[in-house]
């Protein structure tokens, strides 16, 4: 069997995934709490971990010549060359071998889904069994099926709030965004032409009591209650700036621009985006 090596501590147990190079079979080996190693059962021919990928049974391993396969309908990712395990063919007479990338150099063309395996004596007529090491799988019992979960980081999920540009701004205009729903908000500012000053502030609101957002009592937060990423921080702002806030428990925030000078004819442009 060869295996991966794993480190663990006294909080982490890993699950190991064990390849035979002989016969091609995946394993489980989960490294238990008093650090010993339990090997699971074996993989068969369907997915046997949360992030095995196997055909035919999560995509399709179609003959195209005596050295290379056709992949399609990979669940949420493209994997790449070092990410194949093993592929076993099995003929009609029910002969199978199969190619590992130590034995038989594996290459993968993401572009075109042809896997190429050197050595590989493939046949119209097999039936192939190729695995993949891939996304984390979830299973979705009441639809009997598999689901690939997303593994990004909720810190690195961003959703744009608001993209809103205003061209020869002449009087005082409010901007208000729902941040209930995230944890983290960057505001960002910019004044993009015009001779005019405009200064621009923050404020915010923990009021959710179903009183419309215009209505609600704010608070102004704009030197102490930001993470000025672009400067020190000040109780208001004529320049172009972005601030971090911390919106968990927050409602409502107010971004407020005003003109000075006269000409009317300032243009600004206000970004923002709010993840966990």
């Amino acid at each position: 069997m060869a295996q991966d090596n794993a480190k663990f501590d006294a909080n982490h147990y890993p699950t190991l995934l064990a390849i035979d190079k002989n016969t091609g079979e995946v394993r489980l080996v989960a490294v238990n709490p008093d650090g010993t190693i339990a090997a699971g059962g074996s993989a068969g021919s369907a997915s046997s971990g949360d992030s095995t990928h196997m055909s035919p049974e999560d995509f399709s391993a179609v003959y195209a010549s005596p050295t290379t396969l056709t992949l399609t309908g990979f669940d949420g990712f493209t994997p790449t060359t070092g990410q194949f395990v093993s592929v076993k063919r099995q003929d009609t007479s029910g002969v199978s071998a199969t190619y590992t990338p130590d034995a038989n150099a594996f290459s993968f063309n993401p572009t075109t889904g042809v896997l190429t395996v050197t050595g590989a004596a493939f046949t119209a007529t097999d039936v192939f069994v190729v695995t993949v090491l891939g996304r984390e799988k979830r299973s979705d019992k009441t639809a009997d099926a598999k689901k690939v979960a997303s593994v990004i980081p909720l810190e690195n999920r961003q959703t744009s709030l608001l993209s809103y540009s205003v061209l020869n701004i002449s009087t005082t205009a409010t901007h208000y965004i729902d941040v209930s729903a995230y944890d983290r908000v960057v505001v960002q500012f910019d004044k993009t032409g015009g001779a005019d000053t405009l200064t621009y502030t923050i404020s915010a609101t923990a009021q959710d009591d179903g009183t419309a957002d215009s209505s609600c009592k704010y608070d102004d937060i704009t030197q102490y209650g930001t993470v000025c990423l672009s400067g020190i921080a000040a109780a208001s702002f004529t320049a172009d700036c972005a601030h971090q806030i911390l919106t968990k428990g927050i409602k409502y925030l107010k971004l407020t621009i005003t003109p000075s000078g006269g000409a009317n004819d300032a243009d600004y442009a206000v970004y923002v985006s709010g993840c966990n």
